[in-house]
């Protein structure tokens, strides 16, 4: 990492988890009155995850995380290759909890003292 007056950089981070390969790099911009700024890349090779319960994926991936501290984006490409379940598992309830909405959690306004 590279840190500057107003900026860290990633130049280039390698790690391995599940199996794969994940490469980040990308900047943020901190200091001063501007807002914090930010571009994370991530890069992942062959990287299984094991959720839920009973059910391996392996994929790829690319994500590019962008914007500020009060707005920001996730976009980007995932491929799954392949996916397997446990013949232990109890496959209906693997397919109710898919059906489930995502939970974001609540978004705390920026408070301002008067």
């Amino acid at each position: 990492m590279l840190f500057t007056k107003d900026r860290a950089t990633i130049q280039s981070l390698t790690g391995e988890t599940g199996g794969g390969q994940i490469q980040l790099s990308g900047f943020a911009g901190y200091g001063g009155d501007a807002p914090i700024v930010f571009r994370l890349q991530a890069r992942a090779r062959g990287v299984r995850v094991r959720y839920p319960e009973g059910v391996s994926t392996l994929a790829d991936a690319n994500l590019t995380f962008t914007g500020t501290e009060e707005s920001s984006t996730l976009a980007g490409n995932i491929t799954i290759l392949r996916t397997g379940v446990n013949l232990q598992s109890d496959f209906s309830s693997i397919l109710s909890k898919s059906a489930e909405p995502v939970r974001t959690p609540p978004r705390n306004p920026v408070c301002s003292a008067a």
